[in-house]
């Protein structure tokens, strides 16, 4: 019965990806997926075309955050979106390009692909990362009363996944089978709720965001949210990293170039 549970978790899991290459192909794919996200497993295709296809998801992404962005600075330059300029902070992280190298190309498309499309996959990791925002509430409730620093509660909840990994292969197996239906079937709802964390998450990086702007003043976000989190189910959680990194990169660039 255990190993029958087993084969249908696989089974549903299971996504035959597309051996060959094709532009068309790819966007057509991404479009099927975004219209309503299913977990599936990796594309088996070779590492040259996954590579390929992941350089052309970057290419779209800039472009399409290209397009959004010259909306924006049209609407500011009419008087539409004048108080939402880039915050102090966000700015001053691009005064020295090594340091935004480091945090826009190393540190942060790790942690925020980690923490918004790692538990994409199963059951298990979206249980024990979804579970870290109501607790991160309760402790910024408690912190006044508090004084614990808040490194300790990301080393204490790290802990906490270190144990569940070490209950071993067998039992996650078994829990991740025992929870799959229910997954799979508020999949789209926790896909799109990651796309609209990611997004709303770099609200910060702006000052003055009127609540009823933040899906226009984040669109760029949410449009990489979107093709990001096609990648990590498509081809896996580093290939999202590298092509997380390789956007932050360009746009860093650019900016650099024509600040």
């Amino acid at each position: 019965m255990k190993t029958l549970l087993l084969s249908s978790y696989t089974f549903k899991t299971t996504y035959a990806g597309h051996r060959s290459f094709s532009p068309k192909a790819l966007f057509k794919d991404v479009l099927r997926f975004l219209r309503h996200p299913k977990v599936r497993a990796s594309s088996d295709s070779s590492l040259a075309i996954r590579v390929r296809q992941v350089g052309l998801l970057t290419v779209a992404n800039f472009f399409l955050a290209a397009v959004v962005g010259l909306l924006l600075t049209f609407l500011r330059q009419q008087g539409m979106l004048e108080e939402t300029e880039l915050s102090p902070e966000y700015r001053k992280l691009f005064e020295h390009l090594p340091m935004a190298l480091l945090a826009g190309v190393g540190i942060a498309p790790l942690l925020e692909e980690f923490l918004f499309r790692s538990w994409l996959r199963s059951p298990h990791q979206a249980l024990y990362v979804l579970s870290a925002l109501p607790l991160y509430g309760l402790f910024v409730v408690l912190q006044p009363v508090w004084t614990m620093p808040v490194l300790y509660f990301w080393l204490g909840y790290l802990v906490i996944g270190i144990l569940i990994e070490g209950l071993g292969r067998t039992r996650i197996h078994r829990l991740d089978a025992a929870l799959y239906p229910f997954f799979s079937r508020i999949f789209p709802l926790l896909f799109y709720g990651s796309v609209l964390m990611f997004g709303f998450v770099h609200v910060s990086n702006y000052t003055h965001v009127p609540l009823l702007l933040y899906p226009l003043v984040t669109l760029p976000q949410l449009i990489s949210g979107c093709l990001l989190g096609y990648t990590r189910m498509r081809y896996g959680f580093w290939y999202g990293v590298g092509q997380h990194g390789l956007h932050n990169l360009v746009c860093i660039l650019v900016m650099f170039l024509f600040q």
